[in-house]
């Protein structure tokens, strides 16, 4: 419940498109800069992926936990100097995998 994977779409419930955010730059960057509020728990901007953004899908973060220590989770990006391989190798703490082989343990 600590983080909330929140997809923006218009008032009928239908995707936005680029248009779109040109018009609500002002409210997404309010949004971003100071959270939301969802069922009395307010939530900060954390991640997004080129992809997510494409679907205008965003990683928040409840206000109980700290940024910091998230972050500090996620490990350390210090070395990727390309805005988008950084937010690639952040991203894919938030990607879900499946297992498809079993690797026995050598003792």
């Amino acid at each position: 419940m600590s983080f909330a994977l929140v997809e923006i779409r218009d008032e009928a419930n239908k995707p936005l498109y680029a248009r779109d955010f040109r018009s609500l730059r002002t409210k997404f960057k309010k949004i971003l800069t100071e959270g939301i509020l969802i069922n009395k728990t307010c939530y900060r901007y954390l991640h997004h992926s080129m992809s997510q953004v494409k679907e205008k899908q965003f990683w928040f973060l409840d206000s109980q936990h700290s940024l910091e220590d998230v972050l500090s989770w996620m490990g350390n990006f210090d070395n990727e100097r390309i805005v988008a391989k950084h937010a690639a190798r952040m991203a894919q703490c938030f990607t879900s995998t499946e297992p498809s082989i079993t690797v026995k343990i050598y003792e």
